[in-house]
């Protein structure tokens, strides 16, 4: 039972130290559609809705599901709910799913131009540890196989 709290509780430690917790940025240093989102969570619940705007516009749709379905994952997890029980998101038809994932995407690369308050955090690709990865063989590779 007890395990089932092992990866929010690492999530939880990654965010209070403030370390990077999103693969996208770390892996392409592109942030992800749902860059902002933790924070603007946590604006809305503070109250702060102008940051909570700015941080992730759909912060108010993703996070109460996000958060659903993560409580409900470690309560089947742990055995106190069945994989078939209490799961009123599986009633949603598919096309709204649709909807929500065209309007993320089209939220990221809108904000990705500038629009909608920009991306809270910026596009370095070159942070990215694939960048790094492939500019470090490029600089080990001999001149003449280039």
């Amino acid at each position: 039972m007890a395990w089932a709290l092992v990866p929010l509780s690492v999530l939880g430690l990654l965010i209070a130290f403030d370390l990077p917790v999103c693969p996208s940025r770390i892996v392409l240093g592109i942030p992800c559609p749902g860059c902002g989102l933790t924070r603007a969570t946590e604006a809305m619940f503070v109250g702060n809705f102008a940051v909570m705007l700015r941080m992730h516009p759909l912060a108010p749709i993703i996070a109460p599901v996000a958060v659903f379905s993560i409580g409900r994952t470690i309560a089947v997890s742990a055995g106190f709910l069945g994989t078939g029980s209490l799961d009123p998101l599986g009633r949603i038809p598919s096309w709204v799913w649709g909807i929500v994932g065209i309007v993320l995407i089209g939220l990221w690369v809108a904000r990705m131009f500038g629009l909608f308050g920009g991306l809270p955090d910026p596009l370095d690709i070159s942070a990215g540890l694939l960048w790094r990865g492939v500019s470090g063989l490029w600089d080990v590779l001999p001149g003449e196989a280039l």
